[in-house]
């Protein structure tokens, strides 16, 4: 289950074990927050630590990067397509989810959407995920001349 905020996951934890007592404890509750620190791999404890930065904002686009390359990886050309364009509606200039979107158009055969997906990425300054001589390639590829 997932909830917004702390206090909503103690209540629910609790009423849970109200109604069906121990087998409650097979029900993890977690919070937005709690729930994308767990998709990318990072612990409170850690990135406090380290001095890296707790706030949803700074947790929220790692998890959707990790998303849609899962998508991607598993041919899941469409669902990575809609969640990386929900994204960038949102967050406007992730160059990391742009790389995938324009990898899933791409591989969609929608070669305008991925270039314009590549150049956003690449106006971010950066081609994460991607070789830029692969870059070229489908480029070319699509007749669109490269300098």
């Amino acid at each position: 289950m997932v909830c917004f905020n702390r206090n909503a996951a103690l209540e629910l934890r609790r009423r849970l074990f109200d109604l069906v007592g121990a087998d409650a404890r097979g029900v993890q509750v977690q919070t937005y927050h709690g729930l994308a620190m767990r998709l990318t791999g990072h612990s409170y404890a850690a990135r406090a630590e380290d001095g890296g930065d707790l706030s949803l904002d700074a947790v929220i686009p790692e998890a959707v990067r990790l998303l849609t390359r899962t998508l991607l990886e598993v041919g899941r050309y469409q669902d990575a397509i809609e969640a990386a364009r929900r994204f960038e509606q949102r967050h406007p200039g992730d160059a990391g989810v742009a790389n995938v979107l324009g990898e899933a158009l791409w591989r969609t055969g929608d070669l305008d959407g991925a270039e314009q997906a590549f150049e956003r990425a690449a106006a971010q300054g950066t081609l994460i995920g991607l070789p830029l001589i692969r870059l070229v390639t489908w480029l070319n590829q699509a007749g669109v001349a490269v300098p």
